[in-house]
């Protein structure tokens, strides 16, 4: 199989190509400036006076990059790449798994069993916790932090809620109204908001129950878009009225020798990438400023 970003592409008049003169920069380092915490607002702020914002000849002309010898910018770029690498490969893996996972259930259940989604957990409905937020403490969970993470508009509290309503790494939430999704939290403890259900596992493996409510997730969605309502959401009923597939108990037992493995596995791959991005952009600056250097070529 060839790899898409290996083939040759055009690009079109609003994209530049970044050409290293590699006698005096190191691509790796280049692109390692460029993406800078400090520089990428700055060259964002550029506006060259028309309706749209780009940067001109002029700016790229007057960009200043420093320049530390080509063995140290090698390095630089080798130690930063390596938590790429890593992060990348870990990334693959939360992809790869849970289709594993599917497959392997897609191919024994033929003789299982079709059982309402209520089922399979508990679903217990988050709290109304952002009015009055602290802002401190615990992040707020809400649908935008299911699907990006924490970002600016994320709220935080300081308050006491029930155990059914608290987000630890591991756990199956699944958002019931707006952009309905099932998801498995990896980042550290949260409270959980009004529209998340925190799913709960009820004489099923946790693989199980995330896989069969990824499964029905379609038709769920298909509920929510012929609400009229400005936010389409499913009620508790359809949770009862809807069933799926689900293996016989023993071709679960046989599964969970590889799959229990695997499903702790993959929650191993989003809590390390998660320190290794902060560990990454923490360095970042620090090598490019010179404040931490590195030592020597690295090949």
């Amino acid at each position: 199989m060839v790899d898409p970003s290996a083939l040759p592409a055009c690009v079109n008049q609003h994209v530049a190509i970044v050409r290293a003169d590699t006698n005096r920069a190191i691509p790796g380092y280049l692109l390692a400036f460029l993406t800078h915490p400090d520089v990428k607002p700055y060259i964002a702020s550029f506006n060259s006076g028309g309706s749209r914002r780009a940067i001109t000849k002029g700016h790229i002309e007057s960009f200043q990059v420093p320049l530390p010898p080509l063995a140290e910018q090698r390095a630089i770029a080798s130690t930063l790449a390596a938590f790429d690498e890593k992060i990348e490969s870990n990334r693959r893996l939360v992809d790869l798994i849970p289709q594993l996972i599917r497959s392997k259930v897609d191919a024994v259940l033929v003789g299982g069993d079709q059982v309402s989604v209520s089922s399979l957990a508990l679903f217990i409905n988050g709290g109304a916790y952002t009015k009055g937020a602290s802002g401190t403490g615990r992040m707020v969970l809400r649908i935008a932090e299911l699907n990006s993470g924490p970002g600016g508009s994320t709220v935080y509290n300081d308050i006491d809620v029930p155990d059914d309503k608290t987000a630890r790494a591991g756990d199956i939430l699944m958002s019931w109204s707006g952009s309905l999704g099932v998801y498995r939290w990896f980042r550290d403890e949260a409270i959980i908001n009004q529209h998340i259900f925190k799913v709960i596992p009820t004489g099923y493996p946790a693989w199980i129950v995330f896989d069969r409510l990824d499964a029905v997730m379609p038709v769920f969605r298909g509920v929510a878009r012929d609400k009229a309502t400005t936010m389409g959401h499913i009620q508790r009923g359809h949770l009862e009225s809807t069933s799926v597939m689900v293996p016989s108990a023993s071709s679960i037992a046989r599964l969970a020798h590889a799959l229990d493995p695997l499903w702790e596995r993959l929650l191993l791959a989003e809590r390390e990438n998660m320190v290794l991005a902060v560990t990454r952009d923490a360095l970042l600056p620090e090598l490019l400023s010179g404040r931490m250097r590195v030592q020597g070529p690295v090949a």
